[in-house]
Order: structure tokens, then sequence, then C-alpha cells
């Protein structure tokens, strides 16, 4: 039962809904007719907001939405429409039950402010708000409503008239219109506002400070907007709807009809010729505005009818557009893109949708008959539709061409065939055969020569010109014609072969021998040549479905994606029989789908049962967005996908209101021009700057074509780090573990399907730890040598305080004893220490001192990494027992110089015997660490033994690595994971390598 609110939620945010039809709301030809040049859009929600109530919504100078919800601030890239969290969103001390309002200054300064006086500004270095007014302020602030920032003056609106506040001096440097209460200020001219109070709108003017009122409605105001184009305030009030005032002569208003009795929280401008209204439960309203301002206002009298507001969306089915909600607080328009946030519904985002035009059966005479289950395009471009009762022919635009077979027969599915004849069937109606050129019209009664006529669901030709057809109560038939196909001869003689498959809904060709038959309790894979048949998806542990396989589309010969009637879009591998399911949960608008048709070799579109069309990025596996469905009504139910797409660039899917033209060109992957995107907690713009806590940098590209991601290639460098162009995997995350403190430069390309290259430089600073800049280290240094200079005085002293005590004649000799043994006590104790960790032999560490140091290294940082390598000396016993231990001994000193040679920096070790190890620390890749195997195996080969000149030695070589994110490392496991790889290496003759 805790899945229903979450289920119910998601169904509310992604649907997409038809027009007005009932009383109250005005019928779609009619909003048509009204705002003739009106775009298309389609309504997603955003993820990522932390709350379902928003307020204020912004944009800043660098393209980010800002939205203020009860729970934080979030931001949106307003191209690609990705979240980006800040820093410190919650912001607790912001709200204390106050809705908190954002402000973006013309110098692109982004405030925030509540009717607690909190005022913050937002810090770009930081990434976080910093208040600009202290607590020892807010007694002189009451209620801040509205503001207006310039300079370091803040002109803010309170409940208490305007009170000029000066950031650097934290105090109110005037007041003007004490006993008014200001509830919004908008901007007007150079340094004039219009500002809304209780029962007038106002003229602000800052640079004089001086107020007074521009017209007097008796209204309370809530928002306002000027246009200045057209020279027109709109004023939204609190109870009375919107008022349109003429800006030259405010004496002359008008109150906007379809708003009245509505409360208007926000006003915003869609274009020259849309204004959109918030309300406050009614929705979003759209109303046109006057195109001819003088002209308006000159011919308005009683008998000219004022202008009509028109519901866009609220929680109505009825509604162009469906919102969770009807209560709107704020809204933002650019670029055809118009973000709405609603209290309790969260964030919608309305963009320009795609050309659907709508085909109706002219011969319709009731509801059902406009019933579409199939329509195909002929060779010819010509389009057939299996309407409910007939199969109707239209022409490129819509025109009707034709009608065929117009009786009381249900049609089903239409398919065309290579040689230019159509095949149909349907619900008892057999199969029919037309020529479109000839006219020429035959009937196959039965399919499978049974006394009744055959429910046909799908006919589908294959690339060997054999005719598959499936239904419901019939075996899948295949029609192989023992004769060639003439144009205008239709009755040619065939063979039937039958397969044991029944209720088939789809049939798909994946190659020359391969059929995919999906029905009604799983899909089969027929084998044509051999007659085998194979059930797939039919264990209910895997597939808890039944009833629900629709149609099938596929990709790159191997991807079956399916439409399924409860588990969503579902796709299945042919190779490796792994199964995907996407529904609610990955942004489907349902998880009832009918049909699928792959757009191209990356996008797919898909029809719901009650929710329209969506489109889905097969090969990045991600949901794109809805298709519109608002410019003709009822079209909810999508039937039957009916065609692959056409030479039109159009895609036909068949509804219970008629059919659908689905214009690709919208959609398709033509190159467009893009901008990189960088996404990471520490990108402020142009700079990326980490702390020295956090020394991984972490960043993911893309860029803001959100339909078209799978053409880019991205490559990118960090000089001074990373000099290579590295190339970025599917993924498109970039990821650099411990980078050392520095200024890097780091540069992104991205490279789309027409070769063009769009690059983008970031600074990136990788700050050092306090303790290691540049004032600490001269600090350390003078440190060391004052007490070097302090202890070379104390002995000094000692010595001669020594030397004063003894007689005369031992003075010298035994203060200069004394130093000489101290000196040569020092040096022993350091050859003891050397003989205790170094290898005798060769020279390297032995196994205790490099075993230890090893440990040591992996405890103290086990962040960096590091690779270990343990060499073996092939066949080195046979040296031995050949030319003699002596001769055996030269060798491992001769192949520790090769190792100290080519590892200088690194721990070098004999383990004992011909068993030798080397430690890198740090970040390596495989090919970093074979390239450095491969230096060594030179430096071996050039190894001469005088006793024995034929002899040529090898090595074998075991690798094991360690990274931060494989956890804790320890010497022991590394260890026995490099010697398993050193006996597999051992196995290859010659100088090998195994990681």
């Amino acid at each position: 039962m805790k899945t229903l609110p979450c289920l119910y939620r998601l169904l509310l945010t992604v649907m997409a809904v038809s027009l007005f039809a009932h009383e109250g709301h005005a019928d779609p030809r009619a909003l048509n007719a009204v705002f003739p040049d009106f775009p298309t859009y389609t309504v997603s929600f955003p993820r990522g907001t932390k709350s379902q109530t928003c307020y204020s919504i912004v944009r800043d100078h660098d393209g980010l939405i800002w939205i203020s919800t009860s729970n934080g601030i979030e931001r949106y890239d307003g191209l690609s429409f990705k979240n980006y969290s800040l820093s410190n969103a919650k912001l607790r001390h912001i709200y204390d039950g106050f809705q908190p309002t954002l402000y973006v200054d013309p110098e692109g300064n982004l405030y925030c402010f509540t009717e607690r006086s909190l005022v913050y500004r937002y810090n770009p270095t930081t990434d976080e708000f910093a208040s600009v007014v202290s607590s020892k302020a807010h007694s002189s602030l009451h209620g801040v409503k509205a503001m207006v920032a310039e300079g370091n003056l803040l002109h803010l609106g309170t409940n208490r008239g305007f009170r000029i506040f000066d950031i650097e001096r934290d105090t109110v440097v005037e007041v003007i219109n004490e006993h008014e209460d200001i509830h919004q200020i908008t901007h007007y001219s150079d340094h004039t506002y219009l500002y809304g109070t209780g029962s007038m709108v106002g003229l602000y003017d800052s640079h004089d400070r001086t107020a007074r009122m521009l017209c007097n409605l008796n209204q309370n105001v809530m928002s306002l907007l000027y246009d200045a184009q057209h020279q027109l305030i709109w004023v939204g009030t609190s109870g009375n709807g919107v008022f349109l005032v003429d800006a030259l002569h405010p004496d002359s208003y008008q109150q906007v009809s379809g708003t009245e009795n509505s409360i208007i929280t926000a006003i915003e401008q869609l274009d020259n010729r849309h204004i959109l209204f918030g309300s406050d439960g009614e929705g979003l309203m759209l109303c046109a505005i006057p195109q001819d301002s003088e002209r308006f206002w000159a011919e308005k009298s009683e008998a000219t009818p004022s202008l009509q507001a028109h519901v866009l969306a609220d929680d109505s089915p009825q509604s162009p557009y469906q919102f969770p909600i009807s209560v709107v607080k704020g809204i933002f328009a650019e670029n055809n893109h118009v973000w709405v946030s609603l209290d309790m519904g969260g964030l919608a985002l309305m963009r320009s949708g795609s050309q659907i035009s709508h085909l109706l059966n002219p011969l319709a005479t009731n509801a059902s008959d406009n019933i579409v289950y199939g329509a195909d395009f002929d060779n010819n471009d010509v389009l057939w539709i299996a309407f409910n009762n007939s199969i109707v022919t239209y022409e490129k635009g819509g025109k009707m061409r034709n009608v065929y077979m117009n009786h009381e027969s249900r049609f089903l599915t239409v398919k065309h065939a290579s040689d230019g004849t159509v095949w149909t069937g349907g619900y008892n109606t057999g199969v029919h055969h037309f020529d479109p050129v000839t006219g020429e019209h035959e009937h196959i009664t039965s399919i499978a020569d049974q006394p009744v006529l055959d429910c046909v669901w799908s006919v589908k030709e294959d690339q060997h010109k054999d005719l598959w057809i499936g239904g419901l109560n019939f075996p899948l038939t295949r029609l192989h014609f023992t004769e060639p196909r003439t144009p205008g001869q239709l009755r040619r003689h065939y063979e039937r072969t039958y397969y044991p498959v029944t209720q088939v809904s789809d049939i798909l060709e994946i190659n020359a021998d391969t059929m995919v038959v999906s029905t009604f309790d799983g899909f089969y894979i027929v084998d044509r040549t051999t007659g085998q048949v194979d059930r797939k998806l039919n264990d209910s542990k895997i597939w808890p479905y039944t009833n629900c396989i629709g149609a099938i589309a596929v990709r790159n010969g191997h991807e079956l994606w399916i439409a399924t009637t409860g588990a969503g879009l579902v796709c299945y591998d042919l190779h490796t029989d792994r199964i995907e399911s996407y529904h609610l949960d990955h942004g489907l608008p349902s998880v009832e789908l009918r049909a699928v048709e792959m757009l191209n070799d990356s996008i797919l579109c898909a029809s719901t049962e009650s929710n329209g069309l969506f489109l889905f990025d097969a090969k990045n596996r991600h949901y794109l967005s809805a298709v519109s469905q608002s410019s003709f009504t009822g079209i909810r139910q999508f039937i039957r996908s009916a065609s692959e797409p056409s030479k039109w660039g159009t895609a036909l899917f068949g509804t219970d209101n008629g059919a659908v033209l689905f214009n690709l060109k919208y959609y398709d992957n033509r190159v467009r021009d893009f901008e990189i995107l960088i996404e990471g907690d520490h990108v402020q713009g142009d700079l990326i700057r980490l702390p020295a806590s956090d020394s991984n940098i972490k960043l993911s590209f893309t860029t803001n074509d959100v339909y078209d991601q799978s053409v880019y290639r991205f490559e990118c460098r960090i000089k001074g780090l990373v000099d290579e162009w590295q190339k970025l995997d599917d993924t498109r995350r970039l990821r650099i573990m411990a980078a050392p403190p520095g200024t890097y430069d780091l540069e992104v390309r991205a490279i789309d399907a027409s070769n063009r290259v769009k690059e983008k430089h970031v600074k990136v600073i990788v700050d050092r730890e306090i303790l290691l800049r540049w004032y600490f280290i001269l600090l350390y240094i003078a440190i060391i040598i004052g007490l070097c200079f302090f202890s070379a005085v104390c002995a000094v002293n000692y010595i001669i305080y020594r030397h004063d005590k003894l007689p005369g004649d031992k003075r010298s000799r035994l203060s200069l004893s004394r130093i000489s043994s101290i000196s040569r006590a020092k040096a022993n104790f350091s050859i003891i220490v050397r003989q205790s960790e170094i290898d005798g032999l060769t020279n390297l560490r032995n196994r205790y001192s490099g075993q230890k140091l090893i440990t040591d290294l992996l405890d103290q940082d086990n962040s960096c990494g590091g690779v270990l390598l343990i060499i073996d000396c092939d066949k080195f016993k046979q040296v031995n027992d050949t030319f003699g231990h002596v001769v055996g001994d030269e060798l491992l000193k001769q192949l520790a110089r090769a190792m100290r040679k080519t590892f200088p920096n690194d721990i070098t070790v004999r383990l004992g015997g011909d068993e030798f190890a080397i430690f890198m620390s740090g970040s390596f890749t495989d090919e970093q660490v074979k390239a450095r195997c491969e230096q060594f195996f030179r430096a071996v080969s050039k190894i001469k033994l005088q006793q024995a000149p034929d002899y040529e030695p090898s090595i074998s070589v075991g690798v094991a690595f360690t990274s931060a994110q494989q956890g804790p490392a320890t010497f022991e496991t590394l260890y026995s994971a490099a010697d398993s790889k050193l006996y597999e290496s051992k196995k290859i003759a010659g100088h090998s390598v195994v990681l």
C-alpha cells in the first residue's frame, strides 16, 4: 500500500494531456483560433528538487535556473535541465516559516530574502549564500517583500515603505513612503521601477529616491509586469484577477476576462504575442497581447470585447496541459521554455514540442468509427489506414485519396509488400490483397482452412518475399508464392507452412532465417529453414505478467525492445538472454504500453495505453520526454504502432480517435550547435577549485543537446598532469585520484557526427595542505636551523667545560679522543643498520625491510594506490648447476643493477634466491605498467656473463594493482595476487608479464 502514493505522484508528474472539452474550458479548436501561432509544448517534471513546494524562479547571467523551495534552493542548467546541488542548499536559517524569494540584479548578483527581513547574497567562490544584513539591522527593517539592488545599496520594499539599505555601512540610510505596504517591484526604465501596494500601482525613482502613485485600482497588487515593446503594464491582484494598464495613460485600464475572482501570483511574458498568468487555485493561464496598443485603447468601448484569458494548465484532465496541482507560485519563460513552480506539485518544465498532425476518418458516424488499429505507407508513400470499419488512403498533407472495404468488419492491420501491393486483415475479415495501381482486389477468406473467417492481427513480408500472417484463432502461417509476382496480377499460387504459435500480436524479421513473433503470453523465435520454434520469456519468475507483449522493435540486430501491458518497456538481448526493464522509476509516463518503433539507431518512440507517446534513448538507456498532444482533442489512447519512419520523415500511430502522424524532423540526428557542460560539486563557471582535503578530480561532461548525446565523442586532458588526450567512455566521466597541489589547465573537446570540434578550457586549482604552504615551509626551515645552531653551541660548551676540568697535559688529547670515539660509534651503528636492511649480494632491500616499508606506505596513504611486481629469473637453477654458484651470483647482481636502473624511484626488494619484488606507489594504467616491464626486459636482455657468453637470461613478471576504490590493501594480499599471476607468466616462454 505504501507504493500507491509514489505511483500516483509519478503518473501525475509525467502525464501529457489533451485540450479542453468540458463546459468552463475553451474548446481546443476555439483556443487554436484565438492563439493560431501558439507553439505546441511538452510537459515534464525535472528530477532533483528536494521539495514538492516550490516558490520563485530566476535565471542568473551564467544561464542557471534557480528555484527556491520549502527545503532549500535548487538550481538547474537552463540548457541541459540537469540539477546542480548547492553546497549549503538547505539554508535552514533562512526559512523558519517564511517563503524565500530570489532576485537577480543587473550586475548578475543573486539575492535571497524573506519577510523576516533576512537578505542573503550568493558567493560563487564559496558556492554559498552569505548574509548582507546583520542581526542588529533587523530592527530597522519590517517585512521585506521585494527588492532592487544598485551597487552597495538595496532598495527594499517592506510593509513600511521603501527602505534604502547600505551594505557597507550595514544600516538603513533613508525611508520613503513609510506608511505604504510595498508588495511587488519590477523594472520600468533607467533607475525607475513600478511597485504595487495594497491599493495602487506606483512609480519609484531610485536615483531621486522619490515615489508617486501611477494609477489607483483599489486592488491589492500581488504581481507586476511591464511590456516595454507594447507599453503595457500587467497587474495581478489578490482576488480580482489581472488588470491591463496603458503605460502612457495610466488612467486607462481594464480587467482581463477569465481572471475574475482569481489570485494572481505571477505574470510572465512568453513571447511578443502571449502573456502567462500564474494563479493560486486556477493553474496557468494564457492571454494574447494587443499588438497595436494605441488602436486597442482607442477602439475599446462597452461593445468591444475585453481581453480573454484561457486556462492553459491545471489539475483538470480537460486542460491542454495537466499539472498535479493548480496553485502556481512562480513562472520563468525564455526561448520557448517555461519553468513553473507549483505549491505541493514540484517544478514543471514546458518545452516546445514536436509536430503532430491528426487524420480523422471522413466517413465516421460515431466515436467508435475513428478507432485506428493499424496503418502503413506503401511504396509510393501513400498512407493506408485500417479504421474500425474501413480501409482509407491518404496523400501527403492529409488529403483523402480513396476508401476501400467500407463495411461492418473491423480491420486490425495493414502492411505494404515489396511489389507495391497492400495486404490487410482484421476480425472476421480474412486477408485482403490490394493493388493500388490497377485497383485489383483479392480476398483470402481463411488462412488456416477453417470454416470461419480468421482474426488477423499482423501481416509481415520477409526478405524472401514470403508473407507471414498471425492472429488470434489460427497458427502462425507463412505463404510462399510459387510463381513470380506481376503488377496487376494478384491471384497467384502459394504454399502454406504452419507453425505452432497462436495469439500472435506482432511479427518481426531479425535476419534471413529468423523471425521473432510476439504473442499474448511471451514471444517466440522461429527458424524458417528448420521450422524450429523456441519460446522466450515464459518463466514466471522473470516474467510475472501474462497477456503482456504487444509490439516489438529491433536494434543492432540483437536487442529486442518490447512494449508490454504491465511491465513497461523491456529490452531482451538475443545474444546474452539479458533482460532490462524500464518503468515509472525510470521516468516513463506509464507501464501500460501498446507499441514501439525505432526512429533511428538510438531513439525509439513508444505509445502508452492512456498517456500518449514518449521518446526513449535506447542506446544510452534513459527516458527523453513525452510527445505533446495538445494540438487536438482525445488523443490519449494509442492503440497500436502502424509504420516505420517513411520518406515523409514521419511515423504513424493509430489511436482511439483517428491516426497520428509524428514528424521525426524535430527529433532527427541533424547537427546542432552545442556547448560543453561540465558538472561537479566544485565547478564554479570556468574555474574548478579543490580544497586540500579533497584532491580527487571527479567531473562529468555533457552538451546542451539533450536528445543527441550519443553522437558526441568526448576527450579531455589536464596539462601538467595528463598531457595526452584521453578518450572518455560512454559514462563521460573523468576521475583523477590524488592530484598533486598546483594549477592545471583542463581542456575538454566534444566531436559531433560531422567531426566538428568544440573545446572548453577550465582552470583547475588544487590547494596545498595548510601546513605545507610556502610560509609554513620557511618557518620549518628556520626552526630546524635554529635547533641545529642551539645544539652545536651546547655541544661546544660541553666539550669546553669537560676540557677545563682535566689536567693540563690531558685536556687536548682526551677531548679529541672523545670526539673520535663518538664518530666511530655513529659510523659503526650506521653500518649495522644498513646490514640489517640491505641484501649483501645485490644491495637491494632484503625481504624484512622491503615488506615493512611497503606495508607502511599502504597504511599511511592507501588512497594513492600502487602496483606490486613479483619477478622470477627463468631456469636459474640450471645456471647454478651448469656454470656454478659464482656465475649465478653474478647473474643476480646484474639483474639487481638493471632493476635499479629501470625503477630508480621505486622500492626494489630481493625476496630470496632469484625472486625479487618492486612496488610502484601511485595510480598507473595497464599500458604504463606494461611499458615499464618492456623497458626492464630490454635491460635484462643486454646482460652478458663472462663465464657463460652464450647464456641469454629471461624473466617472468606477475603484477597486482590496488586503488582507493578497492579499499585497504596489505602486503600479503598484494603478494598473493601478484604471485598467482607470476605462476601464469612462467608458463609463457621468454620475457612475459601477466597483470
